[in-house]
This record gives C-alpha cells, structure tokens and sequence, in this order.
C-alpha cells in the first residue's frame, strides 16, 4: 500500500502516471528552502520562494495536476513563510507574537482539514479568494525580512484576518 501511495503521488486525477513536472519541482524546492530561509531570512531568497508559489499554480493547470502538488503545495507554502518569518523574527525585529497567531491559524486550518478527512471521509472546503491574503502574507514577509517590521507586521495582521475571514465564511 505505501508504494502504490508513493508511487501514485505523480499520477493525475484519472489515474494516469505522469514524470515529474516543473510545478512538482517548484513545490519540492520551496518545501527544501524553507530550513535555509529560516538560517538566512535576505529578500532575494524570501521572493524567490514567494515566485515558486506564483509560477507552480499555472504550471501544474498546464501539465495535468497530480497528488504530489495537490497534498504538498499547502505544505510547502506553510513551511516556507513559516521559516521566513521565525528567521524575520530572530534577525530583523518582527514580534514574535505575530508568528504566533500565525501558527495559531495553521494550527486551526489543520485541525479544520483533519476533522473533514478523518471525521467525515471528505476533503475540506475549497478557500475561496485565498489570492489576496496569500499576496499580503507574501508582501508582509518579505517586508519583514528587508527590516522593516511594523510594515510587516501590519500587511500579515491583515493576511492573517483576511484567512480567518475566508475560512469562516466557507463553513
């Protein structure tokens, strides 16, 4: 069972084997560089993640989606912005108390998934609108690791209401 699991994580949704793809590499490197964003916070490498999230999307629609980018994609993207912001916090003065309730939401987001999956045998609700606090979140953190707290910390306030906002109204 784990390797028809493992192996089937490059299918698309008819079953079908596909080879990695470009938007499978993009969701892999991001979920790799998020232990080197968090040693080395620069804004070159906080925008050059943020650039695999944009790009990976609209390459994966293109070349077929497959499980991999559809259950590690959310993943890569948690880990990331969560290494860039506890290296934001540890090096450029982000309060720490942001990072926090944004671990908080995670924390509430994760449960909400579990429920769905473990408890109804069903995939969570769609986000719907996800666009503008994924945009806020990533201006919010790459302000944070240019040294720019207070900025930071007023665009990821709002990301993390915005999220917030979104979840509740799927329910």
């Amino acid at each position: 069972a784990m390797i028809d699991w493992h192996l089937g994580m490059l299918e698309r949704a008819d079953g079908a084997p596909r080879p990695l793809c470009a938007a499978d590499a993009l969701t892999l490197a991001r979920l790799w560089a998020a232990p080197v964003v968090r040693r080395h916070p620069t804004p070159a490498l906080v925008a050059a993640g943020m650039a695999t999230d944009l790009l990976d999307g609209p390459l994966a629609r293109r070349a077929g989606p497959t499980r991999l980018g559809r259950d590690f994609d959310s993943s890569a993207d948690t880990a990331f912005l969560d290494a860039a912001l506890r290296g934001a916090v540890e090096r450029h003065g982000l309060a720490p108390g942001l990072l926090g309730l944004e671990r908080a939401r995670l924390i509430v987001g994760t449960a909400v998934t579990f429920r769905s999956y473990f408890g109804g045998s069903h995939p969570a609700p769609a986000m719907q609108n996800r666009e503008v606090a994924a945009v806020l979140a990533a201006a919010g953190a790459l302000l944070a690791v240019s040294g720019r707290p207070r900025a930071a910390e007023a665009l990821l306030g709002a990301a993390i209401g915005y999220r917030t906002l979104i979840r509740v109204r799927a329910r």
